[in-house]
């Protein structure tokens, strides 16, 4: 780059200067020299500050005629730090006075003036460059633009974006052939003129993996470019996060060969550090409505050459039991999409349900990264005893659910939302013991209006179509009470009820709820919420609400709350504990 003026000159900010330098005025009790400087704020100050070498002396045992060097120097020096924010007619008054005796005052009072303005912009790009759509976006979008004050820093932006995206779209040959910032003190204007010699735009060449785990077919389905498209950076690291996440490899290379490029073409290497095929998990923790629980889990991936994975895991909780295995098939696009085949078997009870469940089935997983879903085929054979009477059936369930998380971090929200919905039956017809359908649905929404202040907003609904209701077991009916259903009332203790008065589930839901998070810092915080709904028959006449007082503790593995809520609707007037452990969303 040139710059062409008719006075002063471009000078480098010393960062580690400029961090030592906050505070004017300038000084320490036991030095004789003390500098004030007016007139400027913020960055611009900082950067007078960071040039003005009798501050960066000021600690040093200096003589006085040392000090009136500096002092001399300052003026220029001032307009040295001014120029990269456009100010080239600043006006300044410098000044030394004697401290009775006992010291020096260097005071200088800045008009830093009007900036100069940006007359031209003149950024030509040649070659491939020049009919690339994603030039044209980011020449829209550039900091340095005509009429706008000048900022050196803008045209140093604008000359790295433009090199970024040529890296990043495979312009290896790029170059400048011309970086100038004209500033005409006559005319009081600058002119910026940028030539972008881009060359051939490089494609992708030979893909080459490096390991002995996975046969190179499956390996190759997980590439989201061809060999002969046009190069995109940003296309390697979605590869190394897909070969990440498929859990096979401890360490994923990913790094195009440019020296070796041929033809316009760059080879691109994958080298992967296999991981233990043997992966164990043991966890535990506590939930109001699981009570204490602990899951010992264990994965064997991958179980052949073909990316197959065999993985198994058995809970152990106060009111809940379960063993479940796992047999899972990569399908056409491994990232997205896989075969599960599953076996299990569990029990759960509450205060007015019990149900043990033997259930084998299959699921494919599909969709991508935006929209995902699920269909499942499922048999299970449940005995289930809820308000004192007893139920066994056996059901083949077809289905399809879906799931939506938009979040920056599921950890830790700042705005966001999930959704959940799903659709499943049984038929007669297809050797169920009831015929009947049921759709599920669930939502959370979170929003941070002002620093440290959440609103959280969650909402179930829920409803099941048969002719036979009296036959579904405990899993097929709805229930609320609960950590994520109502506090202060029970897990599944709400509901429509039988003759003798015992809670016996129904087939529609309807619940909501609305929270209002403080924090206090960036881990503590508190809570008060309202909560509402209720399982019913035909319809919601008999809603209930629940509300109460929380404690937040934000944690690496998500937020511990801790929520003491009331029964609004019950002549049970004590207060209800609720602890749960996990992710926002």
């Amino acid at each position: 780059m040139s710059i062409t003026r008719t006075r002063g000159g471009a000078h480098v900010v010393s960062a580690v200067c400029a961090a030592l330098l906050l505070l004017a005025p300038i000084c320490r009790a036991d030095a004789p020299l003390v500098v004030v400087v007016d007139g400027v704020e913020g960055e611009v100050r900082d950067n007078v500050l960071g040039y003005l070498a009798i501050v960066q002396n000021r600690d040093q045992d200096l003589s006085d005629a040392e000090i009136a060097a500096l002092h001399r120097r300052a003026p220029g020096e001032i307009r040295a730090a001014l120029e990269p924010f456009g100010y080239y007619r600043p006006e300044i008054d410098a000044s030394l006075e004697d401290i009775d005796g006992d010291g020096w005052r260097a005071r200088y009072r800045i008009d830093p003036g009007t900036p100069v303005p940006v007359g031209t912009v003149d950024i030509e790009l040649l070659d491939d460059a020049s009919d690339d759509p994603a030039f044209a976006r980011l020449l829209d979008q550039l900091p340095l633009r005509e009429g706008v004050p000048l900022r050196h820093a803008d045209y140093d932006r604008s000359r790295d974006a433009l090199r970024r995206l040529a890296a990043e779209r495979g312009y290896f040959d790029a170059r400048f052939t011309r970086r100038e910032l004209r500033i005409d003190l006559d005319e009081y204007v600058a002119e910026a003129r940028l030539t972008l010699d881009a060359g051939r735009r490089y494609r992708f060449g030979r893909i080459r993996f490096d390991q002995e785990v996975l046969d190179e077919a499956l390996l190759r389905r997980y590439l989201p470019f061809r060999e002969g498209d046009p190069y995109l950076a940003g296309r390697l690291l979605e590869l190394q996060t897909a070969l990440t996440a498929s859990n096979y490899y401890e360490l994923v290379s990913v790094a195009p060969r440019t020296a070796e490029a041929e033809d316009g073409e760059v080879p691109i290497d994958v080298v992967l550090t296999t991981r233990p095929s043997q992966h164990y998990t043991l966890s535990g923790g506590y939930g109001t409505d699981t009570g204490v629980r602990t899951r010992a889990g264990w994965e064997w991936r991958p179980v052949n050459r073909l990316g197959h994975a065999l993985s198994a895991s058995l809970e152990l909780a106060e009111f809940r039991q379960g063993a479940k295995v796992r047999y899972s098939l990569p399908m056409d696009d491994p990232r997205d999409e896989r075969l599960d085949f599953t076996g299990s078997l569990s029990e759960e009870q509450s205060d007015t349900t019990f149900s043990r469940i033997a259930q084998v089935g299959s699921a494919m997983h599909l969709g991508d990264e935006r929209f995902r879903y699920i269909l499942s085929l499922d048999y299970k054979r449940e005995e289930s005893r809820t308000g004192g009477e007893r139920q066994q059936a056996d059901l083949v369930i077809p289905g399809i659910s879906t799931s939506f998380v938009r979040a920056e971090n599921v950890l830790r929200v700042e705005s966001g939302y999930r959704l959940d919905a799903s659709v499943h039956g049984g038929s007669e017809l297809l050797g169920s013991d009831v015929s009947f359908g049921q759709f599920r649905a669930f939502g959370k929404h979170i929003l941070t209006p002002l620093a440290r202040l959440r609103l959280l907003a969650r909402w179930e609904v829920g409803t099941t179509w048969t002719d036979d209701f009296e036959r579904l077991p405990v899993s097929e009916r709805f229930y609320a009470g609960g950590d994520q259903s109502i506090r202060g009332y029970a897990w599944r203790s709400l509901g429509p009820k039988n003759d003798a008065g015992k809670v016996v589930g129904g087939p529609h839901l309807v619940v909501a709820s609305i929270e209002v998070e403080r924090y206090f810092d960036e881990n503590w915080g508190g809570a008060l919420f309202l909560d509402g709904g209720n399982a019913f028959d035909d319809a919601p006449d008999d809603l209930v609400a629940g509300a109460g007082i929380g404690l937040r503790w934000r944690t690496p593995i998500g937020a511990v709350r801790v929520d003491l809520a009331k029964a609004l609707d019950s002549d049970d007037n004590d207060w209800r504990l609720h602890l749960q452990l996990g992710p926002d969303l």
